[in-house]
Protein backbone atom coordinates (compact mmCIF):
# COMPACT_ATOMS: atom_id res chain seq x y z
CA UNK A 1 0.00 0.00 0.00
CA UNK A 2 2.85 2.39 0.70
CA UNK A 3 4.74 1.67 -2.49
CA UNK A 4 2.59 3.72 -4.92
CA UNK A 5 2.80 6.73 -2.63
CA UNK A 6 5.67 9.08 -1.89
CA UNK A 7 6.82 9.98 1.62
CA UNK A 8 4.27 10.64 4.32
CA UNK A 9 2.94 14.21 4.04
CA UNK A 10 3.93 16.45 6.93
CA UNK A 11 1.24 18.03 9.09
CA UNK A 12 1.81 21.56 7.77
CA UNK A 13 1.47 20.67 4.08
CA UNK A 14 -1.53 18.47 4.86
CA UNK A 15 -3.30 21.30 6.69
CA UNK A 16 -2.69 23.55 3.68
CA UNK A 17 -4.22 20.90 1.42
CA UNK A 18 -7.28 20.64 3.67
CA UNK A 19 -7.71 24.42 3.69
CA UNK A 20 -7.52 24.50 -0.12
CA UNK A 21 -10.17 21.79 -0.49
CA UNK A 22 -12.47 23.49 2.01
CA UNK A 23 -11.94 26.89 0.37
CA UNK A 24 -12.83 25.54 -3.07
CA UNK A 25 -15.99 23.89 -1.71
CA UNK A 26 -17.08 27.08 0.07
CA UNK A 27 -16.56 29.00 -3.15
CA UNK A 28 -18.41 26.59 -5.42
CA UNK A 29 -20.92 23.91 -4.27
CA UNK A 30 -20.18 21.89 -7.43
CA UNK A 31 -16.69 21.28 -6.05
CA UNK A 32 -18.17 19.68 -2.95
CA UNK A 33 -20.53 17.51 -4.99
CA UNK A 34 -17.79 16.34 -7.32
CA UNK A 35 -15.25 15.61 -4.59
CA UNK A 36 -17.85 13.95 -2.35
CA UNK A 37 -18.96 11.74 -5.27
CA UNK A 38 -15.36 10.65 -5.68
CA UNK A 39 -15.04 9.48 -2.11
CA UNK A 40 -13.71 12.33 0.06
CA UNK A 41 -15.36 12.20 3.48
CA UNK A 42 -15.19 14.32 6.64
CA UNK A 43 -13.30 11.66 8.63
CA UNK A 44 -10.40 11.94 6.18
CA UNK A 45 -9.52 15.45 7.41
CA UNK A 46 -6.85 15.41 10.12
CA UNK A 47 -7.83 18.85 11.41
CA UNK A 48 -11.03 18.57 13.48
CA UNK A 49 -12.39 22.05 12.62
CA UNK A 50 -11.84 21.34 8.92
CA UNK A 51 -13.70 18.05 9.27
CA UNK A 52 -16.65 19.84 10.89
CA UNK A 53 -16.68 22.54 8.22
CA UNK A 54 -16.82 19.84 5.56
CA UNK A 55 -19.79 18.26 7.35
CA UNK A 56 -21.49 21.66 7.61
CA UNK A 57 -21.04 22.32 3.89
CA UNK A 58 -22.66 18.96 3.15
CA UNK A 59 -25.62 19.69 5.43
CA UNK A 60 -26.06 23.12 3.84
CA UNK A 61 -26.03 21.73 0.30
CA UNK A 62 -28.39 18.85 1.13
CA UNK A 63 -30.79 21.41 2.59
CA UNK A 64 -30.78 23.26 -0.72
CA UNK A 65 -29.29 26.39 0.79
CA UNK A 66 -26.71 28.52 -1.07
CA UNK A 67 -23.36 27.40 0.28
CA UNK A 68 -21.83 30.81 -0.44
CA UNK A 69 -23.88 32.20 2.45
CA UNK A 70 -21.23 31.66 5.09
CA UNK A 71 -23.64 32.39 7.91
CA UNK A 72 -25.67 29.33 6.88
CA UNK A 73 -22.61 27.11 6.99
CA UNK A 74 -21.56 28.60 10.32
CA UNK A 75 -25.03 27.91 11.72
CA UNK A 76 -24.44 24.18 11.28
CA UNK A 77 -21.10 24.23 13.08
CA UNK A 78 -20.77 23.34 16.72
CA UNK A 79 -19.71 26.09 19.09
CA UNK A 80 -16.42 24.32 19.86
CA UNK A 81 -15.42 24.18 16.21
CA UNK A 82 -13.62 27.45 16.82
CA UNK A 83 -14.48 29.00 13.45
CA UNK A 84 -16.34 32.25 12.95
CA UNK A 85 -17.96 33.62 9.80
CA UNK A 86 -14.80 35.68 9.29
CA UNK A 87 -12.71 32.51 9.51
CA UNK A 88 -14.89 30.90 6.86
CA UNK A 89 -14.46 33.94 4.64
CA UNK A 90 -10.68 33.54 4.94
CA UNK A 91 -11.00 29.88 4.01
CA UNK A 92 -13.16 30.78 1.04
CA UNK A 93 -10.38 32.99 -0.31
CA UNK A 94 -8.00 30.00 -0.43
CA UNK A 95 -9.22 28.64 -3.76
CA UNK A 96 -6.81 26.68 -5.98
CA UNK A 97 -7.23 26.61 -9.74
CA UNK A 98 -9.40 23.87 -11.19
CA UNK A 99 -6.33 22.21 -12.70
CA UNK A 100 -4.58 22.12 -9.30
CA UNK A 101 -7.56 21.21 -7.13
CA UNK A 102 -7.18 17.46 -7.56
CA UNK A 103 -3.62 17.70 -6.20
CA UNK A 104 -4.93 18.96 -2.85
CA UNK A 105 -7.80 16.46 -2.76
CA UNK A 106 -5.34 13.64 -3.41
CA UNK A 107 -3.06 15.01 -0.67
CA UNK A 108 -5.88 14.88 1.89
CA UNK A 109 -6.79 11.31 0.89
CA UNK A 110 -3.15 10.21 0.89
CA UNK A 111 -2.46 11.65 4.36
CA UNK A 112 -5.58 9.92 5.69
CA UNK A 113 -4.49 6.56 4.28
CA UNK A 114 -1.00 6.99 5.74
CA UNK A 115 -2.49 7.67 9.18
CA UNK A 116 -4.69 4.60 8.98
CA UNK A 117 -1.81 2.40 7.85
CA UNK A 118 0.41 3.68 10.65
CA UNK A 119 -2.23 2.62 13.19
CA UNK A 120 -2.71 -0.91 11.84
CA UNK A 121 0.39 -2.67 13.31
CA UNK A 122 -0.53 -1.62 16.83
CA UNK A 123 -4.16 -2.63 16.42
CA UNK A 124 -3.36 -5.96 14.78
CA UNK A 125 -1.00 -6.88 17.63
CA UNK A 126 -3.70 -6.33 20.27
CA UNK A 127 -4.68 -9.48 22.18
CA UNK A 128 -8.36 -8.56 22.08
CA UNK A 129 -9.96 -10.43 19.10
CA UNK A 130 -12.50 -7.64 18.80
CA UNK A 131 -9.78 -5.02 18.34
CA UNK A 132 -8.05 -7.16 15.71
CA UNK A 133 -11.34 -7.69 13.87
CA UNK A 134 -11.97 -3.95 13.82
CA UNK A 135 -8.41 -3.41 12.53
CA UNK A 136 -9.00 -5.85 9.68
CA UNK A 137 -12.28 -4.08 8.87
CA UNK A 138 -10.45 -0.75 8.91
CA UNK A 139 -7.84 -2.19 6.58
CA UNK A 140 -10.61 -3.18 4.14
CA UNK A 141 -12.09 0.33 4.29
CA UNK A 142 -8.66 1.85 3.67
CA UNK A 143 -8.17 -0.36 0.63
CA UNK A 144 -11.59 0.68 -0.67
CA UNK A 145 -10.78 4.36 -0.14
CA UNK A 146 -7.47 3.93 -1.92
CA UNK A 147 -9.14 2.25 -4.88
CA UNK A 148 -12.15 4.55 -5.13
CA UNK A 149 -10.06 7.32 -6.68
CA UNK A 150 -9.20 4.99 -9.59
CA UNK A 151 -12.75 4.62 -10.91
CA UNK A 152 -13.30 4.95 -14.63
CA UNK A 153 -15.25 8.10 -15.50
CA UNK A 154 -17.94 7.67 -18.14
CA UNK A 155 -19.39 10.78 -19.80
CA UNK A 156 -22.77 11.01 -21.51
CA UNK A 157 -23.54 14.72 -21.67
CA UNK A 158 -22.92 16.09 -25.19
CA UNK A 159 -25.09 19.18 -24.89
CA UNK A 160 -23.90 22.70 -25.69
CA UNK A 161 -20.82 23.77 -27.58
CA UNK A 162 -17.63 21.75 -27.29
CA UNK A 163 -14.86 23.79 -25.63
CA UNK A 164 -12.24 25.20 -28.00
CA UNK A 165 -8.90 23.44 -28.14
CA UNK A 166 -6.20 25.16 -26.10
CA UNK A 167 -2.63 25.49 -27.33
CA UNK A 168 0.65 26.74 -25.95
CA UNK A 169 2.03 26.90 -29.49
CA UNK A 170 -0.76 26.49 -32.05
CA UNK A 171 -0.40 23.31 -34.06
CA UNK A 172 2.77 22.37 -32.18
CA UNK A 173 2.16 22.07 -28.46
CA UNK A 174 -1.11 21.53 -26.60
CA UNK A 175 -1.94 20.11 -23.17
CA UNK A 176 -0.91 16.58 -24.13
CA UNK A 177 2.33 14.61 -24.39
CA UNK A 178 4.66 15.59 -27.23
CA UNK A 179 7.69 13.50 -28.20
CA UNK A 180 10.70 15.60 -29.24
CA UNK A 181 13.36 13.51 -31.00
CA UNK A 182 16.72 14.12 -32.63
CA UNK A 183 20.27 12.80 -32.71
CA UNK A 184 22.45 13.46 -29.69
CA UNK A 185 24.39 16.73 -29.74
CA UNK A 186 22.07 18.50 -32.20
CA UNK A 187 20.68 21.02 -29.72
CA UNK A 188 17.35 19.58 -28.50
CA UNK A 189 18.03 20.50 -24.88
CA UNK A 190 18.88 24.10 -25.80
CA UNK A 191 15.77 24.41 -27.94
CA UNK A 192 13.65 22.97 -25.11
CA UNK A 193 15.21 25.47 -22.67
CA UNK A 194 14.45 28.30 -25.10
CA UNK A 195 10.81 27.18 -25.17
CA UNK A 196 10.74 26.94 -21.35
CA UNK A 197 12.02 30.52 -20.97
CA UNK A 198 9.47 31.81 -23.49
CA UNK A 199 6.53 30.17 -21.70
CA UNK A 200 7.80 31.33 -18.28
CA UNK A 201 8.07 34.93 -19.50
CA UNK A 202 4.79 34.90 -21.44
CA UNK A 203 6.26 36.33 -24.64
CA UNK A 204 3.54 37.02 -27.25
CA UNK A 205 6.06 36.60 -30.07
CA UNK A 206 7.63 33.54 -31.62
CA UNK A 207 9.90 31.59 -29.28
CA UNK A 208 12.09 30.98 -32.32
CA UNK A 209 12.80 34.58 -33.46
CA UNK A 210 13.53 35.31 -37.13
CA UNK A 211 17.05 35.82 -38.43
CA UNK A 212 17.83 38.59 -39.22
CA UNK A 213 15.87 40.66 -36.70
CA UNK A 214 13.94 42.61 -39.34
CA UNK A 215 12.95 39.49 -41.28
CA UNK A 216 9.22 38.78 -41.62
CA UNK A 217 7.65 36.00 -39.62
CA UNK A 218 8.97 32.70 -40.88
CA UNK A 219 6.28 30.16 -41.87
CA UNK A 220 5.85 27.53 -39.19
CA UNK A 221 7.70 29.48 -36.49
CA UNK A 222 5.86 28.95 -33.23
CA UNK A 223 4.18 31.69 -31.23
CA UNK A 224 3.21 31.38 -27.57
CA UNK A 225 -0.56 31.53 -27.18
CA UNK A 226 -1.52 35.04 -26.07
CA UNK A 227 -4.09 33.83 -23.54
CA UNK A 228 -1.48 31.75 -21.70
CA UNK A 229 0.45 34.69 -20.24
CA UNK A 230 3.52 34.11 -18.10
CA UNK A 231 3.14 30.55 -16.82
CA UNK A 232 5.11 28.24 -14.50
CA UNK A 233 7.41 25.72 -16.19
CA UNK A 234 9.21 22.70 -14.72
CA UNK A 235 12.34 21.46 -16.51
CA UNK A 236 13.56 18.06 -15.28
CA UNK A 237 16.99 17.06 -16.60
CA UNK A 238 19.17 14.02 -15.96
CA UNK A 239 21.98 15.48 -18.10
CA UNK A 240 22.55 19.16 -17.27
CA UNK A 241 23.17 20.73 -13.88
CA UNK A 242 21.67 24.01 -12.63
CA UNK A 243 24.85 26.02 -13.27
CA UNK A 244 24.95 24.97 -16.93
CA UNK A 245 21.28 25.88 -17.42
CA UNK A 246 22.00 29.24 -15.76
CA UNK A 247 24.90 29.90 -18.13
CA UNK A 248 22.77 29.10 -21.17
CA UNK A 249 19.95 31.37 -20.01
CA UNK A 250 22.38 34.23 -19.41
CA UNK A 251 23.82 33.83 -22.88
CA UNK A 252 20.34 33.79 -24.44
CA UNK A 253 19.30 36.91 -22.56
CA UNK A 254 22.25 38.89 -23.98
CA UNK A 255 20.83 38.56 -27.50
CA UNK A 256 18.45 41.38 -28.44
CA UNK A 257 16.18 38.87 -30.18
CA UNK A 258 15.47 37.01 -26.93
CA UNK A 259 14.68 39.75 -24.39
CA UNK A 260 12.14 37.46 -22.73
CA UNK A 261 14.97 35.17 -21.51
CA UNK A 262 16.14 37.84 -19.03
CA UNK A 263 16.17 36.67 -15.38
CA UNK A 264 13.63 39.28 -14.28
CA UNK A 265 11.17 37.92 -16.88
CA UNK A 266 11.39 34.27 -15.80
CA UNK A 267 12.17 34.61 -12.08
CA UNK A 268 9.99 32.34 -9.88
CA UNK A 269 8.31 30.76 -12.91
CA UNK A 270 11.08 28.71 -14.55
CA UNK A 271 11.73 25.82 -12.17
CA UNK A 272 14.64 23.42 -12.70
CA UNK A 273 14.95 19.91 -11.23
CA UNK A 274 18.43 18.37 -11.34
CA UNK A 275 17.49 14.68 -11.63
CA UNK A 276 21.00 13.21 -11.77
CA UNK A 277 21.15 10.27 -9.38
CA UNK A 278 17.42 10.17 -8.64
CA UNK A 279 16.52 7.32 -10.97
CA UNK A 280 13.66 6.99 -13.47
CA UNK A 281 10.08 8.21 -13.27
CA UNK A 282 8.61 4.94 -14.51
CA UNK A 283 9.27 1.28 -13.81
CA UNK A 284 7.75 -1.92 -15.15
CA UNK A 285 5.85 -4.50 -13.11
CA UNK A 286 4.97 -8.15 -13.54
CA UNK A 287 1.25 -7.50 -13.67
CA UNK A 288 0.85 -4.37 -15.82
CA UNK A 289 2.57 -2.09 -18.31
CA UNK A 290 4.29 -0.28 -15.46
CA UNK A 291 3.79 2.44 -12.86
CA UNK A 292 5.26 5.65 -11.48
CA UNK A 293 8.26 5.33 -9.21
CA UNK A 294 8.56 7.32 -5.99
CA UNK A 295 10.64 9.80 -8.00
CA UNK A 296 7.86 10.02 -10.58
CA UNK A 297 5.28 10.74 -7.90
CA UNK A 298 7.48 13.42 -6.36
CA UNK A 299 8.17 15.18 -9.67
CA UNK A 300 4.50 15.10 -10.58
CA UNK A 301 3.53 16.56 -7.20
CA UNK A 302 6.02 19.40 -7.71
CA UNK A 303 4.50 20.16 -11.12
CA UNK A 304 1.00 20.18 -9.63
CA UNK A 305 1.99 22.31 -6.65
CA UNK A 306 3.53 25.05 -8.81
CA UNK A 307 0.63 24.72 -11.31
CA UNK A 308 3.06 24.13 -14.17
CA UNK A 309 1.74 24.59 -17.70
CA UNK A 310 4.78 22.95 -19.27
CA UNK A 311 6.82 20.00 -18.01
CA UNK A 312 9.98 19.11 -19.93
CA UNK A 313 11.45 15.64 -19.30
CA UNK A 314 15.00 15.30 -20.67
CA UNK A 315 15.85 12.63 -21.73
CA UNK A 316 13.36 9.81 -22.13
CA UNK A 317 16.05 7.14 -21.68
CA UNK A 318 16.63 8.28 -18.07
CA UNK A 319 12.96 8.77 -17.20
CA UNK A 320 11.71 5.44 -18.57
CA UNK A 321 13.14 2.22 -17.07
CA UNK A 322 11.08 -0.21 -19.13
CA UNK A 323 11.76 -2.06 -22.36
CA UNK A 324 11.60 0.49 -25.17
CA UNK A 325 10.54 -2.28 -27.58
CA UNK A 326 7.67 -3.60 -25.44
CA UNK A 327 4.45 -2.11 -26.84
CA UNK A 328 2.40 -2.62 -23.67
CA UNK A 329 5.01 -0.98 -21.47
CA UNK A 330 5.57 1.91 -23.88
CA UNK A 331 1.83 2.51 -24.33
CA UNK A 332 1.26 2.46 -20.56
CA UNK A 333 3.99 5.04 -19.97
CA UNK A 334 2.91 7.42 -22.76
CA UNK A 335 -0.84 7.20 -22.09
CA UNK A 336 -0.33 7.63 -18.32
CA UNK A 337 1.59 10.89 -18.78
CA UNK A 338 -0.70 12.03 -21.59
CA UNK A 339 -3.78 11.63 -19.40
CA UNK A 340 -2.10 13.52 -16.57
CA UNK A 341 -1.14 16.30 -19.01
CA UNK A 342 -4.70 16.91 -20.21
CA UNK A 343 -6.25 16.59 -16.75
CA UNK A 344 -3.77 19.07 -15.24
CA UNK A 345 -3.56 21.34 -18.31
CA UNK A 346 0.19 20.87 -18.36
CA UNK A 347 1.90 20.10 -21.66
CA UNK A 348 4.55 17.38 -21.38
CA UNK A 349 7.54 17.60 -23.74
CA UNK A 350 9.48 14.32 -23.69
CA UNK A 351 12.97 14.75 -25.16
CA UNK A 352 14.36 11.63 -26.83
CA UNK A 353 17.46 10.56 -28.74
CA UNK A 354 17.17 9.02 -32.19
CA UNK A 355 18.79 5.65 -32.88
CA UNK A 356 22.04 5.68 -34.82
CA UNK A 357 20.65 3.93 -37.90
CA UNK A 358 19.27 6.16 -40.65
CA UNK A 359 15.63 6.81 -41.38
CA UNK A 360 14.13 6.23 -37.92
CA UNK A 361 12.28 9.03 -36.13
CA UNK A 362 12.30 7.31 -32.72
CA UNK A 363 13.97 4.38 -30.97
CA UNK A 364 12.05 1.28 -29.92
CA UNK A 365 8.41 0.25 -30.34
CA UNK A 366 6.14 1.95 -32.87
CA UNK A 367 3.96 2.96 -29.92
CA UNK A 368 6.38 5.77 -29.04
CA UNK A 369 5.15 7.44 -32.22
CA UNK A 370 1.58 6.06 -32.18
CA UNK A 371 0.70 6.92 -28.58
CA UNK A 372 2.18 10.45 -28.56
CA UNK A 373 -0.30 13.09 -29.72
CA UNK A 374 2.39 15.04 -31.54
CA UNK A 375 5.97 14.33 -32.55
CA UNK A 376 8.76 16.83 -33.23
CA UNK A 377 12.09 16.03 -34.84
CA UNK A 378 15.24 18.15 -34.90
CA UNK A 379 16.75 16.89 -38.15
CA UNK A 380 19.55 17.64 -40.58
CA UNK A 381 18.58 18.12 -44.23
CA UNK A 382 21.13 19.17 -46.85
CA UNK A 383 23.53 20.26 -44.09
CA UNK A 384 20.83 22.48 -42.56
CA UNK A 385 19.07 22.05 -39.20
CA UNK A 386 15.29 21.78 -39.41
CA UNK A 387 12.59 21.52 -36.73
CA UNK A 388 9.81 19.36 -38.11
CA UNK A 389 6.40 18.37 -36.78
CA UNK A 390 6.19 14.74 -37.95
CA UNK A 391 2.81 14.14 -36.32
CA UNK A 392 -0.07 16.37 -35.22
CA UNK A 393 -3.26 14.61 -34.12
CA UNK A 394 -5.38 17.74 -33.88
CA UNK A 395 -4.91 19.47 -37.19
CA UNK A 396 -2.56 19.78 -40.14
CA UNK A 397 1.09 19.58 -39.18
CA UNK A 398 2.65 23.07 -39.20
CA UNK A 399 5.37 23.89 -41.69
CA UNK A 400 8.92 22.91 -40.81
CA UNK A 401 11.21 25.65 -39.47
CA UNK A 402 14.75 25.98 -40.82
CA UNK A 403 17.08 26.97 -37.99
CA UNK A 404 20.37 28.71 -37.50
CA UNK A 405 22.43 29.05 -34.33
CA UNK A 406 25.29 31.43 -34.97
CA UNK A 407 26.34 31.71 -31.34
CA UNK A 408 25.88 28.03 -30.59
CA UNK A 409 23.31 28.77 -27.87
CA UNK A 410 19.98 30.20 -29.04
CA UNK A 411 18.11 29.04 -32.13
CA UNK A 412 16.64 31.35 -34.78
CA UNK A 413 14.28 30.75 -37.70
CA UNK A 414 15.42 31.47 -41.22
CA UNK A 415 13.65 31.22 -44.56
CA UNK A 416 14.44 28.20 -46.73
CA UNK A 417 16.17 30.45 -49.28
CA UNK A 418 18.56 31.72 -46.59
CA UNK A 419 19.41 28.46 -44.87
CA UNK A 420 22.64 28.36 -42.92
CA UNK A 421 23.78 25.19 -41.19
CA UNK A 422 23.12 25.25 -37.47
CA UNK A 423 26.15 24.68 -35.31
CA UNK A 424 26.10 21.28 -33.65
CA UNK A 425 25.70 21.83 -29.91
CA UNK A 426 24.62 19.78 -26.92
Amino acid sequence: LRKPMSSTPDARSNLEAERMVIGAALFDPEVYRDVHANGLRAHMFSDLPMSRVWQAIGITIEAGEPVQTLQRVAAHLRDDAGLTVADLANLQSAVPSAANRSFYVTSVRKAHIHRELDRLPELLSDEDPGVRARAIAQQARTLAELGSSQRIKVHRDWSGEAPPREWICKGWLGYRLTLFTGHGGRGKSRLALQLAAAVASGTPTSWIPPEPVAAPTVPGATTIAGSLGAAPVLLASWEDEQDEVHRRLQKMAKDERLPWAAPERIEDRLHFADMAGYGPLWETTDYSGGKLTDTGHELREIAERIEARLLIIDPRAAAYAGDENNRAQVRAFISHWDRWARERQCAVLLVDHLPKYQGASYAGSTDWHNAARSVWTLATEDDATVLKCDKSNYGPAPESVHLTSGDGCAWFATGADRIRPGEIVN
